[in-house]
């Protein structure tokens, strides 16, 4: 049986990089399966790891490097999707911010990928997408 292809969310690719946050073994693992990312984790991340309201933020040059050595292809949404998306939280009544976690689960989907998050917030949003996912401790 082939073994699925997955993504991660923000939650665990910055975990997996930062050895001092909680599940950062966890995430390491799961960052060493993934065959993609989704174009807004990457872009989130590097907002979150160089960000002066987190203790300890990276240099810009340096979060740039370590982005690209991951060597992981970039997927997006096509725009095309981007209303639908917008639609189906309007009309669940989700507002704000969960249209992030519905735009990298969207993404996942598409590409049929299985995101992996440590984000259990952000599960009722996937589960509405449809995506198929797996959430760590």
């Amino acid at each position: 049986m082939k073994e699925s292809q997955i993504t991660c969310d923000t939650s665990v690719l910055v975990a997996a990089l930062r050895q001092e946050l909680h599940g950062h073994d966890t995430s390491r693992a799961a960052l060493a399966r993934a065959t993609a990312l989704p174009a807004h984790v990457l872009i989130e991340s590097y907002r979150v790891l160089t960000s002066m309201k987190m203790p300890g933020a990276l240099a810009p040059g340096l979060v740039s490097r370590v982005l690209c050595d991951l060597g992981l292809p970039t997927v997006q949404l096509p725009a095309e999707n981007y209303l639908d998306l917008v639609q189906l939280l309007a009309e669940r009544d989700l507002p704000g911010g969960a249209i992030y976690d519905a735009q990298i689960a969207a993404t996942a989907k598409h590409h049929g990928l299985t995101l992996v998050s440590r984000d259990w917030r952000a599960a009722k949003t996937y589960e509405l997408v449809g995506v198929d996912y797996e959430l760590l401790d």
